[in-house]
């Protein structure tokens, strides 16, 4: 992990203000498969929701985000996360994951699930790295018929 680069980087709640700067940052992480803004935005206001930033400062550039929700009281969901090419592989990831899961064990929820693209080697590695398990196979997942894994971790 970089120290430094995490030392140059607040996490904190994403809010409406935040909405544009979070779709650029979605486009440039996902492309196609990329969230619309209303889809952004309902996850902000989501009920149970955790969606926090990564922000480098000083300059106040968000290069990082992570979505999680809880499902019917048992699961934790990852339903998104990205971290700005540029600024990859310096722990950023594995941070918002780790705090995401903590939201998760206060909630008193003890399974984190996420789905990740089955070519997209680079997060499989530190979901892995993590201690998620791949459990299933979800065909056709993604809008260009491309499939996924199924993670899932036991927190408590």
């Amino acid at each position: 992990m970089d120290q430094k680069i995490i030392d140059e980087v607040i996490f904190r709640k994403a809010d409406d203000k935040d909405l544009t700067n979070l779709y650029r940052l979605e486009i440039k992480c996902f492309r196609e498969d990329a969230y619309p803004p209303q889809l952004l935005l309902f996850y902000m206001r989501f009920p149970r929701n955790f969606f926090i930033l990564a922000e480098k400062i000083p300059e106040k550039i968000i290069i990082g985000y992570i979505i999680g929700i809880i499902e019917g009281g048992e699961t934790g969901h990852i339903i998104s996360i990205c971290v700005d090419p540029g600024f990859r592989r310096r722990g950023i990831g594995s941070k918002l994951m780790i705090m995401a899961e903590k939201y998760f064990v206060k909630e008193r929820v003890c399974i984190s699930k996420l789905e990740v693209r089955v070519d997209n080697e680079e997060a499989m590695k530190m979901y892995k790295k993590l201690g998620y398990d791949i459990v299933d196979i979800l065909k056709r997942y993604y809008k260009d018929g491309g499939d996924a894994y199924l993670m899932i971790k036991k927190l408590c």
